[in-house]
């Protein structure tokens, strides 16, 4: 009754659209994962560079403030600049570890989300189903 792009009436008020033909790709199972890779690919990436600058930050942190634990007196006794550059120093530092912790459990949350409760998820585990039934078959 209709061609493509044209509607057809199914009882009265209803209008439906002939769908295209639908193309059936076979996939491996060491496609899907790699498919499925590319999912939370980006997240792993970012959450791994953030906690290894938090990593780096907090050792530069540790490794200033050892080094001012035999100066300390004389950090603060010298003159003002001495003491406000050691305190931007420190402070900077504490910055930098705290952004990238909260920069890394931000993209942990959002990761741990991908792969349990999103479209993705559902998409992935109803897959992982039909490899798992075609397994055990």
């Amino acid at each position: 009754m209709g061609g493509a792009g044209r509607g057809y009436n199914a009882g009265g008020s209803m209008v439906g659209f002939p769908r295209p033909d639908e193309v059936v790709v076979p996939l491996r199972r060491d496609e899907f994962d790699t498919l499925c890779e590319g999912g939370v690919g980006d997240e792993r990436r970012s959450r791994d560079t953030y906690a290894g600058v938090a990593a780096g930050s907090l050792v530069g942190v540790l490794g200033v403030l050892a080094a001012a634990v035999p100066a300390w007196d004389t950090i603060w006794k010298l003159d003002r600049i001495s003491s406000w550059l050691f305190l931007i120093v420190l402070l900077l530092l504490f910055a930098m570890t705290t952004a990238s912790a909260v920069g890394a459990c931000i993209y942990h949350t959002h990761m741990k989300r991908t792969l349990t409760n999103s479209a993705f998820s559902r998409v992935k585990a109803r897959l992982l189903s039909l490899f798992d039934q075609h397994t055990t078959v």
